[in-house]
């Protein structure tokens, strides 16, 4: 796809914020396993967490978080690729920030997040080992704010 190619390699930086933001609108707006098949929408997470940051404006980081949000819901797959690209941090960030939407579509994809055990476990917390209670019980006990955030 040739969005995701301008968004990543041979464009300027301003042509990389604009092929990431029209990335993370085509991600909210579709389906991420149809508009982009196979491997592809593992490729989105670089970009879209290029949106994550206090030098764009609002709507990029929205239309950023909400497009992870969408790709988080996919798999542990997904999932991992955002924690290896260290997009939680990026995340975290967004929970406390002023604006409204911003928190709103970073406790989404937070709670996307939280699906994947590695995830919990970065935040401090544990789950049960036996199968049959993974999506029983979710124990956390760090006392972090985006932990606390979650338990709420």
């Amino acid at each position: 796809m040739a969005i995701l190619n301008l968004s990543l390699k041979s464009n300027t930086d301003g042509g990389k914020d604009i092929a990431a933001q029209a990335l993370a609108r085509l991600s909210i707006t579709s389906y991420p396993r149809v508009a982009f098949p196979g491997q592809r929408s593992l490729e989105l997470v670089q970009p879209l967490l290029r949106l994550l940051s206090i030098d764009r404006d609002a709507l990029q980081n929205v239309e950023g978080l909400f497009a992870l949000t969408n790709l988080a819901s996919l798999d542990d797959l997904h999932r991992h690729r955002i924690m290896a690209e260290h997009g939680v941090p990026q995340i975290d960030q967004c929970l406390f920030h002023e604006h409204p939407m911003l928190r709103r579509a970073a406790t989404e994809c937070v709670a996307n997040l939280a699906q994947y055990h590695a995830f919990v476990v970065v935040c401090g917390g544990t789950l049960p080992l036996e199968e049959k209670d993974l999506g029983a019980k979710l124990y956390l006990s760090s006392s972090t704010e985006r932990v606390k955030l979650l338990a709420l």
